[in-house]
């Protein structure tokens, strides 16, 4: 009922980093000095890297005062430094107090109020002014809701089944920023051969929000981004949406471009896989995506795409290593037209 993993890795967007996690089933929080017995569930994350650092605290009692209703607390406390054009800080602490129902076998509704206090810092006075703007502390506070519903046949490897989430955030019930975000996620796995050998796998990602209020403009960190291993590869982190150049004094701008994400995103993955041996795997991708910054500008011509192949295997003792290399199809003029290696490891011992 318990579990202790660390070790290590290394992806593209934040370099080489070390991860510990403790992992708890069977916590009773009342129990002392053993803290078990309990069924309530306790997880204690520590993970760093060269550009990011994340430190996690969890805590889920399944069945709240003895009714089928989940009732738990998560603590964070992040720092991701943000590259590609005008560098900076992004600093998050808080605190979210959630609600969990089963509705069924396979969904989940969770109910939650969030707290999140965000730093901004570390951009230079000659930085483009709409980059500035954003520097210095701000808070967001509201509910955010969310439904899952989960049929697969293997967290790790699925070979069949689907994974659907909808969320929506309101931020504005105290606090500095005002806005909502509605997401959607949903990713489709199916085998075509006997053997379940090859798999076939789509995922699509939509977002739109906006601010209101006395807020002009969602901040920088709750924006939607797209570009690099996690969204349309082939592309820089963040190469795709709106930009604007790094530097700016009077109303002379200069530099490389700078993404500042947008209010509506749309990202499309479709994915083969073959399974060589138990531990081997082969894809083949194609990607495509959108970011824009208000729902009014969207057009397909801003679309984005890529293809590539990747690679995937076990290594004993050391975990598993995914290696992808997607080529833009149709890069802008401020991208990239090569090719690009998306290389993830993590390993646990």
């Amino acid at each position: 009922t318990g579990t202790f993993n660390f070790g290590g890795g290394y992806s593209t967007e934040d370099g080489v980093g070390g991860f510990g996690e403790l992992r708890l089933t069977n916590f009773d929080i009342a129990n002392w000095p053993t803290f078990s017995g309990g069924g309530q569930q306790l997880r204690l994350r520590v993970n760093e890297s060269q550009h990011r650092d994340q430190y996690s605290l969890s805590f889920t009692e399944p069945e709240f005062l003895g009714y089928p209703v989940s009732l738990g607390t998560d603590l964070f406390d992040e720092r991701y430094d943000v590259t590609g054009g005008a560098h900076y800080t992004e600093a998050q602490k808080g605190g979210q107090l959630r609600f969990g129902k089963s509705l069924s076998p396979y969904v989940q509704a969770t109910l939650g109020l969030l707290y999140q206090d965000t730093e901004i810092s570390g951009i230079p006075w000659y930085a483009n002014r709409e980059i500035r703007s954003q520097e210095g502390s701000s808070t967001t506070i509201g509910p955010r809701g969310t439904i899952e519903r989960n049929t697969l046949d293997n967290k790790y490897d699925p070979t069949k089944g689907s994974w659907h989430i909808l969320s929506l955030q309101w931020a504005g019930v105290g606090g500095d920023n005002n806005f909502v975000k509605l997401e959607q996620d949903s990713t489709w796995y199916r085998p075509i051969a006997d053997g379940q050998k090859w798999v076939l796998s789509a995922r699509m990602r939509n977002g739109i929000m906006d601010s209101y209020g006395s807020s002009e403009d969602v901040p920088l960190q709750d924006r939607f981004y797209a570009g690099g291993t996690n969204t349309v590869r082939g592309y820089e982190n963040r190469d795709i949406g709106p930009k604007v150049k790094e530097y700016q004094v009077l109303f002379v701008k200069w530099g490389d471009t700078f993404a500042t994400g947008g209010n509506m995103r749309m990202i499309y993955n479709f994915e083969a896989k073959y399974k060589v041996t138990k531990d081997l795997r082969l894809y083949g991708f194609v990607d495509a995506g959108g970011v824009w910054e208000d729902a009014g500008d969207f057009n397909f011509g801003d679309f984005r795409y890529s293809a590539g192949v990747g690679l995937g295997f076990n290594v004993p003792m050391l975990g598993p290593i995914r290696v992808d290399y997607g080529f833009p199809l149709n890069p802008d003029d401020t991208q990239s037209s090569s090719g690009r290696l998306h290389l993830a490891t993590g390993y646990k011992f």
